[in-house]
């Protein structure tokens, strides 16, 4: 399997096999143990907790109601160690593909992309595939050619957020009741 195949496809479906936002976390479990693990605390309200777990390059994060909140396959490495989507098995793929070959593969499955102008700033690019609404983002200052950096599905950002709530999506008026012991 190419890179460039499993970012489009990923790009396409906002799938890795069973994951994708908003997924239960028994769906990552599918994928066995992660490399590596952590607990991160989160301010703002809703829950305090949210996990990322790694599966080498690939970035799972749970939030506090333990579904899937955002996913991220990194790719700015020489070799890209990202879980084939049906088996979870490791791949090591060569990465940093470059912008010509990412859409590309994308055109070639019919994938719907635009550019993305709020993600573009010097250095930088992206485009937004349609409608799962994976953010592919490019690196422009290390060659002639953008470089994949990282692909990423953000269910905070698309609006699909989880059940715990993102900040901007709490009932201050209840937080206020729980601080004065009114409600």
């Amino acid at each position: 399997m190419e890179l460039t195949t499993w970012v489009a496809a990923f790009a396409a479906t906002g799938r890795i096999g069973p994951i994708h936002v908003a997924a239960d976390a028994a769906s990552v479990e599918a994928f066995g143990a992660p490399l590596d693990a952590g607990a991160m605390a989160r301010g703002g309200g809703g829950s305090s907790r949210s996990w990322t777990l790694l599966y080498g390059d690939l970035e799972v994060v749970l939030c506090g109601c333990r579904e899937v909140a955002m996913i991220r396959a990194s790719t700015w490495r020489d070799i890209a160690r990202l879980p084939h989507p049906g088996t979870g098995e490791p791949l090591h793929l060569p990465g940093r593909p470059a912008y010509d070959d990412v859409v590309a593969a994308l055109d070639a499955i019919g994938c719907t992309w635009r550019f993305d102008p709020q993600d573009e700033s010097e250095g930088h690019c992206a485009i937004r595939t349609e409608p799962a609404c994976v953010d592919l983002a490019f690196t422009t200052d290390e060659g002639p050619r953008p470089l994949l950096r990282e692909a990423i599905a953000d269910g905070y950002a698309q609006e699909r957020g989880c059940r715990c709530r993102p900040p901007s999506r709490i009932d201050r008026s209840a937080t206020a009741r729980r601080r004065t012991g009114r409600g």
